[in-house]
């Protein structure tokens, strides 16, 4: 599974991260407003319909034709996020926009038959409002039935601020989709001390205690990024962190390099390894990339 920024979308990305052929694709950009209306879906919808219609333009290359666009055989979802938290405790909190708001999302999906279904990326929500979520999952699911998959993003069980981890009940979530995306990254980000966006002895806690989740339908989240901090913390891409003329150092699982500008971080390929590793003696569903371009 990969997660696609259409504004941001590289022009020649060559669609397998570390190696791994892509299944999925994640959609980026819809937000839920306060009174439960989707937002920003054009984007991506049309930055998708390329890899969905047949090639119909050639080009000659060595005497050959060949598609200019290759056509690729995955899953298309939308990854449906909040305009703010707020949008989120009313959507769940009040019966009405709940319901105007499954309506509004059954409607959507009935229109768009490219999509396979939504992921749902609701974060910063107060726990008081978790079964809530619970209920809007398991509600929307009856709706849709087999149709179409329902996943959704979930903070990591360990090791991030309980107030934002507590608003995910895990287990329930699970019985209630079609699957999870741990995000196992942003273990130190913004606002944190500075290190790794994910290191290996916090993915193994993480995994651990995922053992009671039902394998086959954990993705975990994995970072295609890094951070450097400094003043101000700044995402970075691989290219960007190679740029960085300093000696790197390798340690659980990340690279580091201090500059004048403050410490950059980006995950070693030891840390991918182990990602997969993870994943197939535990037969999770797969690995979940974030995000398409980040890893060059």
């Amino acid at each position: 599974m990969l997660y696609v920024v259409p504004e941001a979308l590289p022009a020649d990305y060559d669609w397998h991260p570390h190696g791994h052929v892509v299944t999925d694709f994640v959609w980026t950009g819809a937000r839920l407003d306060q009174q439960g209306r989707l937002l920003n879906t054009s984007p991506a919808l049309s930055a998708m319909q390329q890899y969905i219609a047949p090639p119909r333009k050639f080009k000659t290359d060595r005497g050959k034709k060949k598609p200019a666009q290759k056509h690729m055989t995955v899953k298309h979802h939308l990854l449906i996020g909040l305009t703010d938290a707020t949008a989120g405790a009313r959507i769940l909190s009040d019966a009405r926009i709940r319901t105007q708001t499954i309506a509004g999302l059954v409607a959507f999906l009935l229109r768009h038959g490219q999509l396979a279904g939504l992921q749902f990326d609701f974060e910063y929500v107060s726990p008081a409002h978790a079964d809530a979520f619970v209920e809007f999952i398991h509600l929307l699911h009856g709706r849709l039935g087999s149709g179409f998959k329902i996943s959704v993003a979930v903070f990591a069980p360990v090791g991030m601020p309980e107030v934002w981890a507590a608003f995910h009940k895990l287990p329930e979530l699970a019985a209630e989709s079609d699957s999870l995306v741990i995000m196992l990254y942003d273990h130190h980000r913004p606002g944190t001390a500075p290190g790794c966006v994910s290191d290996m002895s916090w993915l193994t806690a993480n995994v651990e205690a995922l053992a009671s989740l039902p394998s086959e339908k954990v993705w975990l989240g994995a970072p295609l990024y890094g951070y450097r901090f400094g003043q101000k913390t700044i995402a970075l891409s691989k290219s960007q962190f190679d740029k960085i003329e300093a000696q790197a150092v390798e340690s659980d699982g990340c690279l580091k390099k201090d500059t004048p500008q403050g410490t950059a971080y980006y995950p070693a390929e030891l840390l991918y390894k182990e990602f997969d590793e993870l994943a197939a003696t535990n037969r999770f569903r797969g690995i979940s990339y974030w995000r398409a371009g980040f890893d060059k």
